[in-house]
């Protein structure tokens, strides 16, 4: 029944009877006659004379109670119980029913706050009516508290899944960090009598307080589960019982709100809403928001921080409906809906507001604006990755990006750059002022550099010439110590021996002069190789030596110098081994067949009568490697170091005394790495000495281009 009552003191009374005058009777001993205003106190009663009438007065006004006749010619009083209580389930229905037919209100009666009375002709019923009223109120005030109080928990608990759900939409439209909301809430119940005795608690109660299932039975006060949770150790250490009884304390003031916030013991966060009926007990329902909770405070913080940035932000889903706006996106937009209305808009509904509010300044837009909808929007979704500029009508300038969001959906960046084109546009004009004094900087920069330039050239020729004065300087001492030691010790012999022989020639003989010869002989060959070697290294080191790499024939150079060799060899019983793969070098015939002569002379100068030269090569990818090795006397370890140093000069007597230069290894190293290749020394003392010296390999797809060089041109 709606509407209010115009005596909010009184008894407000609907009594529905066809017969007028009994109507205005009715009225005048309720509203009147003292035995009704001593047991129901002031009544105010209004008459109606059909089953109709009095539905529609029910309905548009309240009433305490609805007296209705029995034997009215539209309705029974089935038919008017039924209707009222369907629509008013806690209005009483007081049914009055003429004597022989009380089987009409046995039907309605069955139903709950009704009752009846039987009329008579003398109106005894009168004085009982007032009696059965007041029951019958009591009944339905009963009836009422309870139907109160479960319309109350069911509305608590439907207000609560619409907050939750609300909020959830609120979350989820506030950032796309919060994409995955909260679909339903799960809540834990409770129920105590008036005595604080569990009458019933569900399962999720149980877990959000960390309780294994079934621990809280019937029965159970609520002293007694916190107890039982302080032996537990639920509330920490100390007495159980001062424990329980604290706690118990701390509840007694909760209940004194119907709703609140708390933290558990297990850090869950839970919202409380609790219901007090004197007769039916108390009723608890708790949600779980631990989630929720801290949610709120990201979203909140999240909220905060995207309304103080300057750029404007929107994001849409997947279905282009916008998730969440910021401050500044309505500022930039104001035709767009208010913050907190906006989500749910489609990026259609957007665009469609900004150009019925002329704020796109495109041509398409001002002649077509629905092709020019059509087009943004297929870009859009063409282009989920894109940046630019854009200017509004209103002159404003803007820096845009489109990203992708990870939803599926689109989130939009609009930055001004108003100011910035303006600084821009100074900018340039102050470097087009600027520009006159950069080049003539540039100008003085190139002269400087050049001036530079010289200058290091300068400084570069300088070390070049101090470093070639450093070679010249080695390279005179080298040449004076080979000249002061190797060269004075084979022309004493060969003065020596040839004055003896032109002052004795007559009294020598013959064996005698030819003993003398033969170390003529010999001092004059060391010379010679002396000064040819000095030659060689010489133009060598002054850059005289003609260099011509081309395809050369290892085989054919070693095979020419084993000839040249073999009476040096056979004199001392020394056995050649040569068996040289057929590989082509890319090399100086000349300088690598001076290199070979220089280390077949040293294995056979170093190595005893019957002793063993092997000349070995092979294929070490780029490169061939040439061994020549010996079973010679071999080279101390503290002298394989030396052999290569201009300042050291280690010249050793032969097996046989042959006298070395003192310059040949000298002269294979610079020839060797002057052809980029390297030499290489593996020797112990009395266990012989291997040189492995490594020459590039000649291109396979050149030598048909080139003629390989198979004789050696000897120096004049």
């Amino acid at each position: 029944m709606k509407g209010g009552s115009p005596g909010q003191n009184m008894l407000q009374i609907l009594y529905a009877q066809d017969s007028v005058a009994n109507c205005a009777a009715m009225k005048e001993f309720l509203e009147q006659s003292g035995p009704v205003q001593q047991e129901l106190g002031p009544c105010v009663v209004t008459t109606v004379h059909s089953g109709k009438a009095a539905l529609e007065h029910a309905e548009q006004q309240t009433f305490d109670i609805v007296m209705a006749d029995c034997h009215l010619p539209d309705m029974s009083g089935l038919e008017i119980t039924q209707d009222l209580l369907a629509q008013h389930p806690e209005c009483p229905v007081f049914l009055m029913v003429n004597k022989g037919s009380e089987h009409l209100a046995l039907e309605a009666i069955s139903l709950e706050v009704t009752d009846y009375i039987v009329l008579d002709e003398n109106r005894t019923y009168l004085k009982f009516a007032p009696i059965l009223i007041k029951k019958l109120l009591a009944r339905a005030k009963a009836r009422k508290n309870r139907i109160n109080a479960e319309q109350k928990i069911k509305k608590t608990k439907e207000k609560l899944e619409q907050r939750v759900e609300r909020r959830t939409r609120e979350l989820a439209a506030q950032s796309y960090l919060l994409e995955h909301s909260l679909n339903a809430l799960n809540q834990g119940f409770i129920v105590w009598d008036p005595d604080d005795r569990l009458v019933i608690c569900n399962r999720r109660f149980h877990d959000l307080f960390g309780l294994p299932p079934g621990t809280l039975k019937p029965g159970i006060t609520l002293y007694e589960l916190l107890l039982f949770l302080a032996k537990d150790g639920y509330y920490g250490k100390g007495d159980p019982e001062k424990l329980a009884q604290k706690k118990h304390a701390e509840i007694m003031v909760e209940r004194q709100q119907e709703k609140e916030v708390r933290v558990t013991e297990n850090n869950r966060v839970l919202e409380i809403s609790q219901y007090q009926d004197d007769n039916l007990g108390r009723i608890a329902t708790f949600t779980d928001i631990t989630e929720l909770h801290h949610r709120e405070r990201e979203a909140a913080m999240l909220q905060e921080a995207l309304d103080n940035f300057t750029d404007s932000v929107i994001l849409y889903d997947h279905e282009e409906r916008v998730v969440f706006t910021n401050k500044r996106y309505h500022e930039t937009y104001p035709a767009s809906p208010a913050q907190d209305q906006i989500a749910g808009s489609t990026m259609t509904e957007l665009l469609r507001r900004s150009l019925n509010a002329g704020q796109i300044n495109h041509p398409l837009a001002k002649s077509d604006p629905d092709a020019w909808l059509a087009q943004r929007l297929k870009e859009r979704r063409e282009n989920m990755h894109t940046q630019g500029e854009t200017v509004h009508a209103n002159g404003r300038s803007y820096f845009y990006k489109v990203s992708k969001s990870s939803g599926g959906g689109h989130i939009h960046i609009q930055s001004e750059i108003t100011e910035q084109k303006k600084a821009e546009e100074a900018l340039r004009i102050s470097e087009e002022r600027l520009q006159a004094q950069v080049n003539e900087f540039r100008e003085n920069e190139v002269r400087m550099e050049a001036q530079a330039a010289d200058l290091v050239q300068l400084a570069e020729n300088l070390s070049e010439a101090h470093d070639k004065l450093a070679r010249l300087n080695e390279q005179k001492d080298k040449f004076f110590s080979i000249i002061a030691h190797d060269l004075k010790g084979p022309f004493n012999a060969l003065l020596g021996f040839s004055s003896l022989l032109s002052g004795q020639s007559e009294t020598l003989s013959p064996k005698k002069t030819k003993e003398y010869g033969t170390l003529v002989h010999q001092s004059a060959e060391q010379v010679f190789k002396l000064l040819e070697n000095l030659l060689e290294w010489s133009l060598l080191q002054m850059g005289r030596m003609e260099y011509e790499p081309g395809p050369v024939e290892l085989k054919d150079v070693i095979q020419a110098n084993k000839v040249l060799f073999t009476t040096a060899a056979d004199k001392k019983g020394i056995t050649f081994i040569c068996n040289p793969t057929d590989y082509i070098a890319l090399a100086d015939y000349n300088m690598i067949d001076t290199i070979i002569r220089n280390l077949i002379n040293n294995a056979i100068k170093f190595t005893p009568e019957g002793g063993t030269v092997t000349i070995d090569t092979r294929s070490n990818g780029d490169f061939i490697e040439l061994e020549v090795s010996d079973t010679g006397i071999g080279i101390a370890p503290d002298q394989v170091s030396k052999l290569f140093r201009l300042d050291e000069n280690i010249s050793t007597k032969g097996t046989d005394g042959e006298i070395g230069t003192g310059l040949g290894l000298h002269l294979c190293k610079d020839l060797i790495e002057h052809q980029g290749g390297k030499i290489h020394v593996l020797s112990d003392r009395n266990k012989g000495a291997t040189f492995r010296i490594t020459i590039p390999v000649y291109p396979a797809e050149l030598l048909s281009d080139q003629l390989i060089k198979r004789s050696p041109k000897r120096p004049a």
